[in-house]
């Protein structure tokens, strides 16, 4: 009811990390919301060996991967397509 009684264009989501977050990130997409969403892992591979983003991952449910990395003491951002 939240969802569509806000109208919200984005959400963002920390870590996530159940079960039961599968079932909310599916209804935010199904209503049409985009979502941003943390991970802490070194790349989508890695992502791939956690069941809960494996089946994200399957499902297209991310367009795009953001990795955060830190080179001569500098943060560095590096955007990458999702297949």
């Amino acid at each position: 009811m939240l969802l569509r009684g806000m109208n919200p264009q984005i959400l963002a989501m920390d870590e996530i990390s159940e079960e039961s977050d599968l079932y909310t990130v599916r209804q935010i997409i199904g209503c049409g919301v985009g979502l941003l969403a943390t991970a802490h892992a070194s790349s989508a591979e890695d992502l791939t060996k956690r069941s809960l983003y494996r089946e994200l991952l399957r499902d297209q449910v991310f367009a795009k991967l953001v990795v955060i990395s830190m080179e001569n003491d500098q943060r560095q951002f590096t955007v990458q397509a999702l297949p």
